[in-house]
């Protein structure tokens, strides 16, 4: 059975999704998992303020962001992100 572009397309929207339900799902605070690395700084109904310090060569812990991120840096930093969303 040959499946169209668009019906391909939407099976991968809808994986997408679900993978990301399921990392919501499982979120947890990066504050809480890494408080050395971590400290709140504003936290209400419109926004959490985070202030995050990591020395070159640290790692920290799997987390998520449910709610989304920016990230602002105040110096020059160098990072790799790895994600538990694997291919197949």
């Amino acid at each position: 059975m040959q499946l169209s572009a668009q019906t391909d397309m939407k099976r991968r929207i809808l994986l997408a999704s679900l993978l990301t339900l399921s990392a919501i799902a499982t979120a947890q605070d990066p504050a809480k998992l890494a408080p050395q690395f971590y400290r709140v700084v504003l936290d209400n109904d419109d926004a959490r303020v985070i202030d995050y310090h990591l020395k070159p060569g640290e790692k920290e812990p799997m987390h998520s962001h449910p709610s989304g991120v920016l990230v602002y840096y105040l110096t020059d930093a160098k990072m790799r992100v790895t994600t538990n969303i694997s291919s197949r």
